[in-house]
């Protein structure tokens, strides 16, 4: 094997490591020891590649925030141009999000532990926002609605669900992330409850 691909292991081992640590204990209680131990490395390849855990936790986080929500963000680039593509492109949306809340729920655990709310994602939140901003105007939500506060409500809801799902144990069958048929129902209800409210649909 080449240097450059044992380095790249390490570093990734690190990664890794790091990850399952911090959901399992927090920051506080996974030691750089224990890190180093689990990666297989030697304790001062994390100051070799991430200067220290600070900045073994940043470059977890940071892998999370830059590019796993950017498909989510596209759906959401341009404002809908009726109501059924607004509730459409929503729909879509809630349902990205869902799958890479679940598909990084390890790293998400960590998010809601250490920076100390749900989704600290500025650029999702601001493109949802904006989208139902725009869809304010063009009449297809409430006009009294605060669209500022709808993101918090939607993505707290999908946060919520996934951080439930992780204390579950692995026999529990109601569990959106070891469940592909329940996450299908559950998100379904959802949507639904989410888009629609309690209401009947129009």
């Amino acid at each position: 094997m080449k240097e450059g691909a044992v380095a790249s292991d390490a570093k990734q081992n690190l990664l890794y490591a790091g990850t399952r640590l911090f959901a399992e204990h927090g920051f506080a209680g996974a030691s750089v020891r224990d890190i180093c131990a689990e990666a297989g490395v030697g304790r001062n390849m994390i100051h070799h590649y991430f200067g220290n855990k600070d900045g073994l936790l940043q470059a977890i986080l940071d892998a999370f925030s830059t590019s796993s929500f950017a498909p989510a963000i596209r759906l959401l680039a341009k404002p809908a141009g009726s109501v059924e593509e607004f509730r459409l492109k929503l729909e879509l949306f809630i349902a990205e999000v869902f799958e890479v809340l679940i598909s990084n729920a390890q790293i998400f655990r960590i998010v809601s532990r250490e920076a100390g709310s749900l989704l600290p994602l500025t650029e999702l939140r601001d493109s949802l926002v904006t989208y139902l901003c725009a869809a304010k105007d063009a009449g297809f939500i409430a006009a009294d609605l605060d669209e500022t506060m709808a993101p918090g409500f939607i993505l707290d809801r999908l946060g919520g669900q996934v951080l439930y799902a992780l204390r579950l144990g692995d026999e529990q069958k109601a569990n959106v992330i070891l469940d592909p048929a329940y996450r299908a129902e559950w998100l379904t209800a959802n949507s639904r409850l989410l888009l629609f409210g309690l209401a009947a649909k129009d």
